[in-house]
């Protein structure tokens, strides 16, 4: 094999070695491109997320405060019914005992 080859060979070889390097750089960086891609997309993930859990815990705070609402009106109200019924069987009674009283 005469000098020229073996430089030639060489020559070839230290080529592929260059390229070899700077595909392996190449893959790396592109490796670590697509890591922070890929954290950056779960972050953003994780942010709407907690923005719906957010959005959610709100509405069931509203729900919950308006359901409150309207079973404490409706307490009220049966309240009402209860002591205006027990202040006309007060009357009744008090009736009942002073005409006993009276007939007594």
């Amino acid at each position: 094999m005469s000098l020229r080859a073996v430089e030639q060979i060489r020559a070839g070889e230290q080529e592929a070695r260059a390229k070899k390097t700077e595909a392996e750089a190449q893959a790396k960086q592109i490796l670590e491109q697509a890591r922070r891609q890929g954290r950056l997309q779960v972050e953003q993930a994780l942010a709407r997320a907690e923005a719906q859990v957010q959005a959610m815990l709100t509405q069931a705070e509203a729900n919950g405060a308006a359901y409150a609402g309207q079973r404490l009106e409706e307490n009220r109200r049966t309240c009402g019914q209860l002591k205006r019924e027990a202040r006309s069987r007060l009357e009744q009674a008090a009736g009942l005992i002073v005409k006993r009283m009276v007939e007594g």
